[in-house]
């Protein structure tokens, strides 16, 4: 099976088709589906399944604080950067930023330390081969690295310490550290 096979056309691998009883709907002549666009999506499956590193994108978040101003977080890659809405990968990565930045300004607050400035990036790799129906691989963010800058009058040792004290104590990274039990619901109402 290739991506040009016509079985494929239409359908989605690794995913079931409707129901015999379901509606389908006609995505010929329609560019979008539920504000999704079909053939964006179909030429990136289509992609991915003729050269599966394609799928891979690389994502990375930029968040800042300083003194006397709130936080500000910019994309600088990743398929959604520039877009008005962020991605759920640029999400996941801003929520990193914010708790760390939350979390050493917490702790310099502690060791009486005022800071001036706080920059967090993360990066991370996510496989979007499932994401468009292809045979299943864990998309999931992975290699997620952190980097932070911090500008405050004090000693090295003491930013470093106050710094990998916020890393340890994040309750962000402490989830995404380990393996969580996870539950859902559908619910379907006609």
């Amino acid at each position: 099976m290739s991506a040009n096979d016509p079985s494929l056309r239409g359908v989605t691998p690794g995913l079931s088709g409707p129901d015999d009883d379901e509606a389908v709907v006609d995505v010929s002549g329609t560019a979008r589906i539920n504000d999704v666009d079909v053939a964006a999506i179909r030429a990136l499956r289509d992609t991915a399944f003729a050269a599966p590193a394609t799928a891979t994108t690389s994502w990375q978040v930029s968040t800042r604080w300083a003194k006397g101003c709130e936080d500000q977080t910019h994309r600088f890659s990743g398929e959604g950067a520039g877009d008005e809405d962020p991605t759920p990968q640029e999400e996941l990565l801003g929520v990193v930023n914010a708790c760390l930045l939350l979390g050493l300004r917490i702790r310099c607050a502690l060791d009486r330390l005022q800071l001036d400035m706080i920059e967090v990036t993360t990066t991370g790799e996510a496989d979007l081969r499932s994401l468009v129906g292809l045979p299943a691989h864990d998309p999931g963010l992975r290699n997620i690295k952190v980097d932070i800058v911090i500008e405050a009058k004090a000693g090295e040792g003491r930013l470093r310490r106050l710094a990998r004290e916020a890393l340890e104590a994040s309750p962000v990274l402490s989830t995404l550290r380990r393996t969580v039990d996870l539950t859902s619901e559908i619910a379907i109402r006609g």
